[in-house]
């Protein structure tokens, strides 16, 4: 099965149950869950109000954007190692830190900024803010999930890694890749500062492909029968998950699929959880708590 073809169980927002608390599960190596829904902007926890900066443009609707769009906007918030952008649209675009240009090291709220837009999706917006980032990655649609790639580690964060993956048999380089911290061994990291340097040599596998966004990932490939029963659900449909393991980064739940007894662990992304900056997922998470998940 190739890798566009192949959906991991992640989890993208989850509601606490009993508590009433959203959480914000990101995607994961095994199924790819969420516990959030629809995220209409964000805020910044360093701000006193929680409303985001809004333009005096006319609002654009999900019809009107095109990826690869230029796009200008307002820093909404800063938060950890991503910013939210607003470009007048049902949502912020969300830049992470490895997409802004060295010369907007000293961003702050309020400044004018371009971003083009490199993910659309019903509930969250993707961009960077550096041109050269914007490649077409199709050419990595048909590669199977047994095909390694050498790539480069370009930046570190704590919570992922962009690696410059370069095509087979010498192919040409210039492909920036997202590695997240749950991809670099299995169980994920606490930090990938921890394990991964700038320069850095690693091996690679294509993950996701989309028009403008590459995901990759260090781990072996697993079997994907166990997903098949995940592979058809509707991205609004939720599930009942209970939490098996929590890491600084991310967290993984096992969720089972409905009308079945099989069962899967999905990786829930420390940004997706929750609203806002998370530092550590242990602040809201703990082994044995059920939450409610949807699969991305």
């Amino acid at each position: 099965m190739s890798a566009r073809h192949s959906r991991s169980l992640a989890f993208a927002t989850a509601l606490l149950l009993g508590a009433g608390i959203q959480l914000a599960p990101p995607l994961v190596g095994f199924v790819s869950l969420t516990c959030l829904k629809g995220r209409i902007g964000a805020w910044s926890p360093r701000s006193r109000s929680s409303a985001p900066v809004r333009t005096a443009r006319s609002a654009l609707t999900f019809a009107d954007l095109q990826l690869g769009e230029k796009h200008s906007g307002k820093v909404a918030y800063i938060s950890g190692e991503k910013i939210g952008v607003d470009i007048g649209a049902p949502s912020l675009v969300t830049v992470f830190s490895a997409h802004i240009s060295e010369d907007e090291d000293n961003l702050v709220e309020g400044q004018d900024v371009e971003v083009w837009l490199t993910a659309i999706r019903p509930d969250r917006l993707r961009g960077t803010m550096i041109e050269k980032h914007l490649v077409d990655y199709s050419c990595f649609s048909s590669m199977g999930p047994n095909t390694w790639l050498n790539a480069t580690v370009h930046t570190v964060t704590v919570r992922s890694a962009t690696v410059e993956v370069h095509l087979p048999e010498g192919g040409a380089g210039g492909f920036y890749a997202v590695l997240l911290a749950a991809e670099i061994e299995d169980g994920g990291v606490d930090s990938v500062k921890y394990v991964l340097v700038k320069g850095e040599q690693v091996m690679v596998r294509v993950l996701k492909v989309e028009r403008y966004r590459l995901e990759v990932s260090m781990r072996e490939p697993k079997d994907s029968a166990e997903f098949d029963a995940f592979r058809e659900l509707p991205s609004d449909q939720w599930l009942i998950g209970t939490v098996a393991r929590v890491r600084t980064t991310n967290a993984m739940v096992e969720v089972k699929a409905p009308g079945s007894s099989v069962s899967s662990l999905g990786v829930l992304p420390i940004y997706d959880i929750q609203e806002g900056y998370l530092s550590d997922v242990h602040a809201v998470l703990e082994e044995g708590q059920q939450v409610k998940v949807r699969v991305l």
